[in-house]
């Protein structure tokens, strides 16, 4: 009767762990847990026009880890952002040749790990999304908004997700649909337990001033990706941002 009991626990023990990972759990180790470079980016020699590929190179022989590459559309160019665990700056490209990078603001400390980045246009700027596993601004948890192109919008925008985080446990693979933050963007993620959080978050701007709604899951699902993000892709995949290994 012991032995059979023990079996019965293995088996569940195991279809646990399954259905977790299935879940995305795989990405809730805590990053204090984790071993990152800490990349000097002052000696990274980014030329003008280098390229996006030749860049990301660069950074796979630095060592750097989760580097992600998010891609997206502005007046008929090709633009995207590239950044990995603990880099200080969001490099931007357009049409695949570097033009600027943009530093990252956190809190001392508070380096980023497991960035997600989603290309997103305001007005006349376009940008990056940013959320990471532990970035914080002003002593809250927070996703940060990074835009440029656009002299009457300011180039950080910051928008604080602490009692949200601390509801829901965390803040782990995130799902960011949508690219135009004048109609709103929606904002998912999984709390510390892997499940994913009750509600969606729709931020939008309207003008200068953000506003940040709680809206059924349903509503996030208009974005043809969320189902499979839903299913236990990592977002990150979702949208072939990540950088695998040549």
């Amino acid at each position: 009767m012991k032995s059979w009991n023990k079996t019965v626990f293995a088996f569940l023990l195991l279809w646990v762990l399954v259905a977790l990972g299935s879940c995305g759990y795989g990405a809730l180790l805590g990053y204090e847990m984790q071993q990152y470079p800490d990349l000097d980016e002052q000696i990274l020699i980014v030329e003008q026009d280098m390229k996006a590929e030749a860049f990301i190179k660069l950074l796979k022989d630095a060592n750097a880890t989760n580097i992600i590459h998010s891609k997206g559309y502005w007046h008929d160019k090709v633009v995207s952002a590239v950044t990995a665990d603990f880099m200080d700056y969001v490099y931007f490209f357009e049409d695949e040749k570097f033009t600027r990078r943009m530093q990252i603001r956190y809190d001392q400390g508070y380096p980023q790990v497991h960035p997600f980045i989603k290309m997103v246009h305001l007005n006349g700027a376009y940008g990056a999304f940013l959320v990471a596993e532990n970035l914080e601004v002003d002593g809250q948890r927070a996703a940060e908004i990074i835009l440029q192109g656009d002299d009457s919008l300011p180039n950080y925008i910051t928008i604080s997700f602490a009692k949200k985080i601390k509801k829901y446990g965390g803040m782990y693979d995130p799902f960011i649909g949508g690219e135009n933050l004048a109609d709103g963007v929606f904002l998912a993620a999984r709390g510390g337990s892997g499940e994913i959080w009750p509600v969606a978050y729709k931020i939008s701007f309207h003008g200068q001033k953000s506003q940040v709604k709680a809206v059924p899951l349903s509503e996030a699902a208009k974005c043809s990706c969320f189902e499979q993000w839903m299913r236990g892709m990592d977002g990150r995949e979702v949208f072939d941002m990540n950088v695998g290994e040549e």
